[in-house]
């Protein structure tokens, strides 16, 4: 099974104070293959680094470690670029269920890998609030775990 993780979900492996944290890493450890939208770089960074600023994470040297790891974990996810196709799907899916773009793009890119893939995908996310859950689900994807409202 391929596991496509959202930002929100990789991030649960290094913020250990996160909610949904156990789920998330047993499907992590579930999954023959990580993949993510190469956004989800920028996305992990930003959250590292807001982390260390509120001080979730405390102090330079962990921030350091945690980075470093999250590095070498990257290099390990198939990463999926943008395209020009990927881009113009997510803004049909933008408008088709009135997504946020970057929730919009995560689902675009989503569909394209389980559409070249031929294994199961699955999706990891924990966003409750935006209609990425419902929209997923629309689209005939399976989500790795529940999400509750």
């Amino acid at each position: 099974m391929i596991l496509f993780l959202d930002s929100d979900s990789i991030c649960k492996r290094y913020l250990r104070d996160e909610d949904n944290i156990d789920e998330t890493l047993l499907a992590m450890e579930a999954a023959d293959v990580l993949a993510a939208s190469i956004l989800s770089y920028v996305e992990v960074r930003g959250v590292l680094a807001r982390a260390r600023r509120v001080r979730r994470i405390r102090s330079a040297s962990s921030y350091a470690r945690i980075t470093a790891e999250f590095e070498v974990d990257w290099d390990g996810y198939f990463r999926i670029a943008l395209s020009d196709e990927i881009i113009a799907e997510a803004g049909r899916l933008a408008e088709r269920y009135f997504l946020r773009g970057v929730d919009a793009i995560l689902l675009a890119t989503a569909l394209a890998l389980s559409s070249k893939s031929f294994e199961p995908v699955e999706i990891s996310t924990w966003d409750r609030n935006s209609g990425l859950v419902a929209a997923i689900q629309s689209e005939g994807l399976s989500l790795a775990h529940e999400v509750t409202a």
